[in-house]
């Protein structure tokens, strides 16, 4: 991991990135984190770019000013309509 930029912020991220994997209720973070490391990442990598996942999100709300919607998808639509349309396989 890098050591440039703001200390402060990289340890709110680090710190926000660790509670996300140790939550009870898997969430979108914790799936993609777990599904890097099933990959192949190391665990640091993997928390890296949990944490550079916040800060995009975090950016598009801000940019956006559209709350959070952890069932969005890329494209634009909520996944249940995705899956309706057949636009993503089971």
């Amino acid at each position: 991991m890098c050591k440039r930029g703001n200390k402060r912020v990289r340890q709110a991220l680090y710190l926000s990135a660790m509670a996300t994997l140790n939550t009870k209720n898997p969430n979108t973070l914790s799936e993609m984190h777990y599904r890097l490391c099933a990959n192949g990442k190391h665990g640091k990598a993997a928390l890296g770019a949990v944490m550079r996942k916040q800060l995009t999100v975090m950016r598009a709300i801000l940019i956006s000013g559209i709350p959070y919607d952890p069932k969005w998808n890329h494209r634009g639509k909520r996944c249940a309509e995705s899956i309706q349309e057949g636009a993503i396989s089971t």
